[in-house]
């Protein structure tokens, strides 16, 4: 694959282009750059051909949490709730800046582990470019973001949503990070009541164990699963 980088408003953006100009393009909110690690993944797994936009520099707690919450996980988390000024600067500038590279790619896919996968689901109640989430281990201990997804419809219902876990996430003492899978379950079954595509899958291990694997597991079941809504 070629790529091209560049950066925008101090994140690095880089675009790994595969040779089937209409695959879809994958957007991923990375806290590094794990880009290699995951498409030498998606080969191993005999993924369908995708485009990939690793976007790098994020201001993590800030820019992915959908709003201000005191510390959960540490002393200095700085939650401060800007997921909305981030969205726009994704669908703004970083998505227009990928069109002029790959412009006919036919769909748009949203990723993000942890607190990314958090950012990504957030994002399906309020964006119209991404056709399906991925969102593997993601931070759905937040307070209150189960509440907000069930009294909040998606703007356009999603084609495909993952959600997978480590069986150990929840095994914790922290009474926000053990909600973790319940609250993922949870989930689950209203994206099912919405009539979304969804799976919930659990893998062994703690949040941070084959994650690059967890990863691809997420592009690869939802490719396939956009291909046969004939959505690429």
């Amino acid at each position: 694959m070629r790529k091209e980088s560049t950066m925008i408003e101090e994140k690095n953006i880089t675009v790994y282009i595969c040779d089937k100009e209409e695959a879809p393009v994958v957007y991923s909110n990375d806290f590094s750059d794990s880009a290699d690690a995951v498409l030498a993944e998606c080969r191993r797994m005999g993924c369908l051909p995708f485009h990939l936009v690793s976007i790098t520099g994020i201001r993590w707690d800030e820019e992915l949490s959908p709003w201000a919450h005191s510390p959960i996980v540490a002393k200095n988390d700085h939650f401060t709730g800007e997921a909305d000024g981030y969205l726009q600067l994704l669908e703004n500038k970083i998505v227009p800046y990928v069109r002029t590279i790959v412009p006919n790619g036919k769909c748009n896919m949203l990723h993000g582990y942890s607190m990314g996968g958090l950012f990504a689901l957030y994002a399906a109640h309020h964006s119209q470019l991404f056709d399906a989430y991925v969102a593997p281990s993601a931070s759905v201990w937040y307070p209150d973001f189960v509440s907000y997804v069930r009294e909040h419809d998606f703007i356009n219902i999603p084609k495909c949503i993952y959600l997978s876990i480590g069986s150990l996430e929840s095994r914790t003492k922290n009474v926000y990070l053990s909600k973790t899978e319940s609250n993922m379950e949870e989930l689950y079954h209203l994206y099912k009541e919405r009539q979304v595509t969804a799976i919930f899958e659990r893998n062994p291990g703690n949040h941070y164990k084959d994650v690059p694997m967890r990863i691809a597991k997420g592009l690869n079941w939802t490719l396939r699963e956009l291909e046969g809504k004939k959505g690429i």
